[in-house]
């Protein structure tokens, strides 16, 4: 495992203003990665971060949280953030701008910049913009607004979602708004067409969560499919 910046079991942590380059990495890869820290608010904002993987089953993060997983009135900030990257390589190794652990009460995920980012799987590899996962708590409360995602190249030849912004249910509210989604281009070549899956934005069932999705721009992007029967 490689990465900029590790953290684990902090409160009211705050990783800002850091610039972050790798080297070519084979293993699992992160810009910063957080453990611990169950009640915990964290700040990670206006971080720079270029991620180069030539790994195969290696996962590659941006931003990796799981501090604030205890839904106790705190918050995670990732917000202003730019985040590129490279892995042409995988077969089933994944990339993820930004990954959330954290079933925190509030987590917001603003005003991102991912950009440049191209990834090359043959079995299987997610690759993601912003991605929520916090189950049990689930985030109470999230917002995802104002990102810029733009020049996204995938290559596959599975079955895999290739989301901007993906989240699983969310407890009360979630507002993903006002986001640029542009020159996403998925190539797929396997056996159906019908394979072929993109979700620019993705919202699993959030039962009585009020949801705000608005104003988004989503403009230029391209599905290439292949079948091989």
């Amino acid at each position: 495992t490689a990465g900029g910046i590790y953290a684990s079991n902090q409160w009211g942590m705050n990783i800002s203003n850091n610039t972050m380059t790798s080297g070519t990495q084979s293993a699992n890869l992160y810009g910063v990665r957080t453990i611990g820290g169950g009640g915990a608010s964290i700040d990670i904002n206006n971080n720079d971060v270029t991620l180069t993987s030539n790994g195969t089953t290696a996962t590659v993060f941006g931003f990796d949280n799981a501090i604030g997983a205890a839904n106790s009135g705190n918050t995670v900030n990732i917000n202003n953030n730019k985040i590129a990257g490279t892995y042409t390589t995988s077969s089933s190794g994944g990339f993820y701008g930004i990954y959330n652990r954290a079933g925190a009460s509030n987590f917001n995920a603003n005003g991102n910049q991912i950009r440049n980012i191209t990834h090359t799987s043959t079995a299987g590899g997610v690759c993601a913009m912003i991605w929520n996962a916090a189950i049990t708590p689930n985030v109470s409360n999230l917002n995802a607004n104002n990102n810029n995602i733009n020049n996204v190249s995938i290559s596959s030849s599975t079955t895999t979602n290739t989301p901007g912004i993906y989240t699983v249910a969310i407890g009360s509210s979630a507002s993903i708004s006002g986001n640029s989604i542009t020159s996403f281009t998925r190539n797929h070549n396997a056996a159906a067409i019908a394979l072929a899956t993109v979700d620019i934005i993705n919202i699993q069932a959030s039962g009585t969560a009020s949801l705000s999705v608005n104003n988004n721009s989503i403009q230029n992007n391209t599905v290439n499919v292949s079948t091989t029967t």
